[in-house]
């Protein structure tokens, strides 16, 4: 995930003391190697001249600060406080986000002159391709392809999406079918 990968070059000099820093009785120079946690990634980091800016949805920023500078203690207080949970779950705990499954129903358009479907509830991940959707429904709903209703056969998740025959069937349901929401393509 890219956004995971950038996320932790953009704070890999970011350190969050650990829980229960304060109760340790250590000396400091152990204390500060075992109370922060290095960031970044294998694959790729930032110049640490690269600006960072957390603001609020509206635009007001909150703090900014350099890479390089994330680091100091002051900013990496200023950061505890700051940088939202979800992104201390990616950079410091190293977790995947959280796939967020949405359910939504398929239903011909009344100009589409096709017969009404029954309602079936179908379920998908945020991030489901609108390309995806409309291959569902050439294959599946509109019964185009083969006898049974399929070009491609089944899918499955070891179904090798650059088949040529797969490519096929997304570029005509590309082309013979318009998805609309709310009445916009």
């Amino acid at each position: 995930n890219y956004g995971n990968l950038l996320l932790q070059a953009l704070l890999e000099h970011w350190w969050r003391p650990l829980q229960g820093d304060e109760d340790t009785e250590c000396p400091s120079d152990q204390l500060q190697m075992a109370g922060h946690t290095r960031g970044g990634n294998d694959y790729f980091s930032v110049p640490g001249h690269t600006p960072v800016i957390f603001s609020e949805v509206g635009g007001r920023t909150l703090y900014r600060l350099l890479v390089r500078d994330a680091g100091g203690e002051t900013e990496g207080v200023l950061l505890n406080e700051t940088v939202p949970p979800w992104v201390v779950d990616i950079v410091v705990e190293k977790n995947l986000p959280k796939f967020i499954k949405i359910p939504f129903y398929l239903q011909p358009h009344a100009s589409s002159g096709v017969k009404s479907l029954k309602k079936d509830r179908l379920i998908a991940n945020d991030f489901i391709q609108v390309r995806k959707v409309a291959e569902h429904v050439y294959e599946k709903v509109l019964g185009a392809g083969s006898e049974c209703g399929s070009v491609a056969g089944p899918s499955s998740p070891g179904t090798d999406r650059t088949d040529p025959e797969r490519q096929e069937v997304g570029s005509i349901a590309e082309d013979k079918v318009e998805l609309l929401c709310n009445d916009q393509v």
